[in-house]
């Protein structure tokens, strides 16, 4: 099951950078938006076409994009990816596990490190796992650093060295096998210190890329 998730990442991986060599995408929202909404939709697509029979576990993948204007001044991030894992048993659903990480977009041309800097600061408040996600346009593809790595590199993403970036697969791998994420942190739970009831559990968000596993993935 993981191996088909990551399959499906790496196409919507392709054809976001597609749009954006074809002038149909830029700059960083644009491409975070259409992004988490292609592996949401090919992510559900090749689920679909799996026959779970077992429904005793499932994992639940959730993107949550925070506002420009509003809550990334208050978070630091562009978006959070939570995963929760639910024990279904006679019937009975039971949360077992919930994990949450920051994640900060950045375009290499984009070189307001000093913004950077107190993005990576906010998120590093929250949780210390926050990463940078780069959308290399030369080489058509995203890679992902951890926070304290471009803190090292003097907030130049780029600047760090490929053996500490994760590629788009192996990030969200290791988000399936639960390697990634802070275990109880809630990012749906994050609420914006201006408005309490911007971001509430069970609030509809801008943009939602979220999706059901049932299967024990590991």
């Amino acid at each position: 099951m993981k191996s088909i998730l990551i399959g499906a990442i790496n196409k919507a991986e392709t054809e976001t950078f597609r749009r954006v060599s074809k002038g149909r995408l830029n700059g960083e929202e644009n491409i975070t938006a259409a992004l988490l909404a292609l592996i949401e939709s090919k992510c559900s697509d090749v689920l679909e076409k799996y026959n779970d029979v077992s429904d005793r576990f499932q994992y639940e993948v959730i993107s949550k994009d925070f506002p420009k204007n509003t809550m990334e001044p208050v978070v630091g991030a562009d978006f959070a990816i939570s995963l929760r894992k639910f024990n279904i048993w006679r019937g009975i659903e039971k949360e077992v596990l919930i994990k949450s990480l920051l994640v900060q977009a950045k375009l290499p041309s984009n070189t307001d490190y000093g913004k950077l800097n107190e993005q990576i600061g906010f998120m590093e408040s929250i949780t210390k796992e926050s990463y940078v996600a780069v959308y290399d346009i030369d080489e058509d593809r995203v890679f992902v650093v951890k926070y304290i790595d471009v803190i090292a590199a003097n907030y130049r993403a780029s600047n760090v060295s490929k053996e500490k970036r994760f590629t788009l697969a192996d990030f969200f791998s290791d988000i399936f096998v639960c390697k990634k994420a802070e275990v109880g942190f809630d990012a749906n739970k994050l609420q914006n210190k201006e408005d309490v009831l911007a971001y509430i559990s069970g609030h509809e968000f801008e943009q939602q890329l979220e999706f059901v596993v049932k299967e024990i993935i590991e």
